[in-house]
């Protein structure tokens, strides 16, 4: 919905919060297209480009503005602010409302790898039990995790013998 109108007056209000502060502008008018005089919040985290103009705007001044109904909220957002076709020789500023970019869920790659290797140990461990439980009968919990970290460290490659070939006798001839 478009419409026009006339600044009465423009006032404008820090509004603390838990998390610091907003300012809201409590904007006057006549609607022109009506003839009614009407008021508006305007905040300063909802519209930024319609927010900053109307911060700046003087009585009497002329404003063409584009309203949207919110679909969640029920209110007409103001999305943008006309001043060329309400005055002659003016300039136009017209926004959208922006679209917020839902969070990220996806991991970053330091968060995949703590979570790979999270993953390895669990494995080794379950693996580890299930050898030592074949070999003998009860299980003692150092051997458990003990056995379990070489199988991490096989899996990561982090020694460079592996068990039982230090001993063998190189049989490629050079």
């Amino acid at each position: 919905m478009q419409f026009t109108i006339e600044i009465i007056k423009v006032k404008s209000e820090t509004k603390p919060t838990a998390k610091g502060s907003y300012t809201m502008l409590d904007v006057a008018f006549t609607n022109l297209s009506s003839g009614k005089v009407e008021s508006k919040k305007i905040m300063s985290f909802a519209n930024k480009t319609v927010f900053d103009i109307l911060s700046k705007a003087e009585s009497d001044q002329k404003f063409t503005v584009t309203s949207e109904k919110n679909e969640k909220t029920g209110y007409w957002d103001w999305v943008s602010v006309d001043t060329g076709a309400a005055s002659s020789g003016g300039s136009t500023v017209s926004t959208t409302k922006g679209f917020t970019s839902p969070k990220s869920t996806y991991e970053t790659a330091e968060e995949r790898a703590k979570r790979q290797v999270l993953i390895v140990r669990q494995s080794s461990l379950t693996a580890a039990i299930a050898t030592l439980k074949d070999a003998k009968g009860s299980l003692n919990p150092e051997d458990v995790i003990s056995l379990a970290q070489d199988y991490v460290a096989w899996v990561f490659q982090e020694d460079t013998n592996p068990v039982g070939f230090e001993d063998m006798e190189d049989d490629v001839p050079l």
